[in-house]
């Protein structure tokens, strides 16, 4: 499986945000396939060492907006603060800094000692390898399980509505016959107007109703 050959890597890169085509459908937001290099140059990152953090780069996509290039950057140096780099080895965690010529200078070469002689040289620095592996642990159970990172929110919010009792008006309403009179009236709005115009002509004539 993928999951086992890239872990500790999430299985999918991180993606920008993005709006869908047309003006139908421009309103709503996806993830989109790559970042701009405006974009990671924006949040200060070089393009061939993105790819090899995993953060997606298009190299045909262009910005149109100030508003999406300032989301994408911000959404990139998130990235950044979140980002763990784990090294592949273990003994890398418990490395020690390597003396400067000062220090060589000052120290002196110790002699070999009795005790340091009897000791056997197998399972030597094995508690540091211990936790390192401790810490690699640790930090294993912060990365991010699935495809998708840092997905995007929804931003619509739908309230629910508390448990009441059913009035008599909602009791008798019909939504057949709603939609019915509303269809009739949109179809019929001209002919009745002009009959109520007709009528109204009729009465200031005659000086009654108009009907006969």
């Amino acid at each position: 499986m993928k999951a086992r050959r890239v872990a500790p890597r999430p299985l999918g890169r991180l993606r920008p945000a993005v709006r869908c085509p047309t003006f139908r459908y421009h309103t709503k937001q996806r993830l989109g396939k790559g970042f701009t290099l405006e974009e990671l140059r924006g949040a200060g990152l070089n393009k061939r060492y993105a790819q090899t953090v995993g953060i997606a780069v298009d190299y045909r996509r262009t910005n149109k907006s100030v508003e999406s290039l300032q989301q994408n950057v911000q959404r990139l140096k998130e990235y950044k603060s979140r980002l763990i780099i784990i090294p592949r080895r273990c003994d890398v965690l418990t490395k020690k800094p390597e003396p400067t010529k000062e220090e060589d200078k000052d120290k002196k070469p110790e002699e070999p000692t009795t005790k340091d002689k009897k000791k056997p040289a197998k399972g030597k620095g094995k508690k540091g390898v211990d936790a390192a592996k401790e810490r690699k642990q640790v930090i294993l159970s912060k990365l991010v399980r699935g495809t998708t990172v840092m997905g995007l929110k929804s931003h619509c919010t739908i309230k629910s509505e508390k448990a009441r009792v059913i009035s008599k008006r909602e009791k008798r309403f019909c939504a057949f016959d709603a939609l019915r009179r509303a269809r009739s009236t949109a179809r019929n709005w001209g002919q009745r107007a002009k009959k109520a115009r007709e009528a109204a002509e009729d009465a200031a004539v005659t000086g009654g109703s108009g009907k006969k």
